[in-house]
């Protein structure tokens, strides 16, 4: 029977309702809570106002999640992340030959629709693939698929979150994520994707579910995400998108291997936010991000609870450089980690009636500043509760305190740029 992973399509944009042979979007209710667009004429505003799509979404024209032990289709991308005018190529495998179509959606708020259809290419061949020999060293599963599809990004593209769709001609479907960067545009907030915790993460060729001891030394990029194709930590990064950009900030976004490469300069933006785990950093992205704050950049951590940890990135076997990654940390204190204070009343200000009345359970802020007026903001969750940026859109855990209190956030962050010199930053 095929798999559809029922929570894994509701927490991908939060707004999608699958059931029967199609997907309804609808409206966060949160929406009251959040903060007026902050000018109305920015690329994030004016791409929002395009119409919207839910036809990314299993069962729309009768399309089955794949079979999760034995996929139907699958694929992943030659990079995380792609400039507009480049080239990003595909790898795809199906259960038997036959066509298979690619379309790729960005993920968006579109009025509550959550994505935008930008394009489907014309169908291309499929067909097994010869499963990938497991390292004896490493534990490391590296596939060498040919590529099946190549997507030419137009220069009009603007950065965001992006989905590809792979629908084979018997309707099986599965998806794989990527992210469109602009590496000149100096942005307001800029919004760093953990690509490196997606694929620590992911068990494949195993079906999705906790893993079995300590895993692998290695994990290779070059690989699909188990199960439907969606990381298990990817609704916390869709929900900040279209929180985001419903919102109206100024927003870009880059994968952490942009950071780790230097092909991305966080020091370019007012504020950058990290809001996966704070772990599964390399010393280059960690030495990135400092660098920033030191420049002035505001830095925000959603999800500050996870052990920080360092890990190293090494070139492939046919020498592509950043497609295995040390999983295991490799060094205690290398996390992002700074001389600071914290500022009184720091865990209560954005809260508008106080951290007892006002204060959602199981969240937490935490703002520090290193003495020179750098601002550091950490908001996660404690106790168990769930994760922030979940609770800004995932359908399980709306919350309008939270909505609201994430606005105040992001206000402080993008306001008046930090002098170098000592503030004051008020509680």
């Amino acid at each position: 029977m095929p798999y559809v992973s029922r929570r894994s399509l509701l927490h991908f944009l939060g707004a999608a309702a699958v059931a029967g042979g199609g997907a309804t979007a609808a409206a966060s209710p949160a929406s009251a809570a959040r903060p007026s667009p902050r000018s109305g004429d920015n690329p994030v505003v004016r791409e929002n106002l395009a119409t919207g799509s839910d036809a990314w979404s299993v069962g729309h024209r009768e399309t089955s999640g794949v079979t999760v032990r034995k996929p139907e289709i699958q694929g992943y991308a030659s990079a995380t992340s792609v400039a507009p005018g480049a080239s990003l190529d595909f790898h795809l495998a199906s259960h038997r030959e036959q066509e298979c179509t690619v379309s790729v959606y960005r993920v968006g708020h579109y009025a509550g629709a959550g994505a935008r259809h930008l394009l489907t290419g014309e169908p291309v061949a499929v067909g097994p693939r010869d499963a990938p020999a497991v390292s004896r060293r490493t534990g490391a599963v590296a596939c060498d698929w040919p590529v099946s599809w190549k997507l030419d990004v137009p220069s009009g593209w603007v950065s965001g979150i992006f989905l590809a769709v792979f629908t084979t001609e018997d309707g099986f479907r599965s998806f794989t994520p990527f992210v469109v960067r602009e590496e000149s545009r100096g942005s307001d907030v800029l919004i760093v994707l953990p690509f490196t915790g997606y694929q620590a993460d992911n068990p494949w060729p195993l079906p999705p579910g906790p893993a079995a001891g300590d895993g692998p030394l290695q994990v290779s990029f070059d690989r699909p995400y188990a199960g439907l194709g969606l990381p298990a930590a990817l609704p916390q990064d869709t929900a900040l998108a279209r929180w985001v950009e419903e919102a109206g900030y100024d927003v870009t976004y880059a994968s952490a291997l942009d950071l780790h490469e230097g092909r991305v300069d966080p020091a370019r933006h007012t504020a950058v936010v990290v809001s996966g785990r704070e772990a599964n950093w390399s010393r280059e992205m960690r030495d990135g991000l400092v660098a920033a704050v030191g420049a002035g950049t505001r830095l925000a951590l959603l999800d500050a609870d996870g052990a920080p940890g360092r890990v190293r990135l090494a070139p492939a076997a046919d020498g592509r450089p950043a497609r295995l990654l040390s999983r295991r940390p490799v060094g205690l204190g290398t996390g992002i980690r700074l001389t600071r204070r914290t500022v009184p009343g720091a865990g209560t200000w954005p809260w508008p009636d106080g951290a007892d009345a006002g204060h959602p359970a199981g969240h937490e802020v935490r703002v520090d500043e290193d003495g020179r007026g750098r601002l550091v903001l950490r908001a996660g969750s404690v106790s168990g509760g769930p994760a922030w940026t979940l609770a800004l859109g995932e359908p399980e855990h709306l919350d309008a305190a939270v909505s609201g209190a994430t606005g105040r956030l992001f206000d402080r962050m993008v306001g008046e740029r930090p002098r170098r010199t000592a503030t004051t930053v008020s509680a």
